[in-house]
């Protein structure tokens, strides 16, 4: 029941529900009835739904994934570093992922890159808007 309480208080119910149920599902966990009863009696907002529907979703957009990975990092550091990673790749990841034939284009790679990811995001969020 604690942990259902803490659910509860950290607006992790649909989490929870997830969890159980992939486990019982998936894993075969044998959880006792009550268990598995009191998971699904819990109702959960709609955002937390929509947040759990989302990043379980294999087709996230990016920028999403990118917010998601920078939020979770513990220090100012890291996520910096890994800012500067993201938005700046090295030129041979840039090549190749953007198979540049001309070392010339590479200054231009980079705003491309940024531009498509905002164009994924917006795009899905007006997809989301439409719902």
């Amino acid at each position: 029941q604690l942990v259902f309480d803490k659910a509860k208080e950290f607006e992790l119910i649909y989490s929870i529900q997830v969890v159980v149920q992939q486990l019982v599902d998936d894993w075969q966990v044998a959880f006792p009835a009550d268990v598995v009863s009191a998971a699904t009696e819990l109702t959960a907002s709609e955002e937390e739904q929509r947040v759990v529907h989302l990043l379980l979703s294999e087709q996230r957009p990016v920028v999403q994934r990118f917010w998601s990975d920078l939020s979770t990092m513990s220090s100012w550091r890291r996520r910096s570093s890994y800012l500067l990673a993201n938005l700046f790749p090295s030129p041979a990841y840039m090549q190749d992922r953007y198979d540049l034939h001309s070392r010339g284009l590479l200054p231009l790679a980079y705003p491309y890159r940024w531009a498509l990811g905002l164009g994924e995001f917006l795009t899905t969020r007006r997809k989301e808007d439409d719902k």
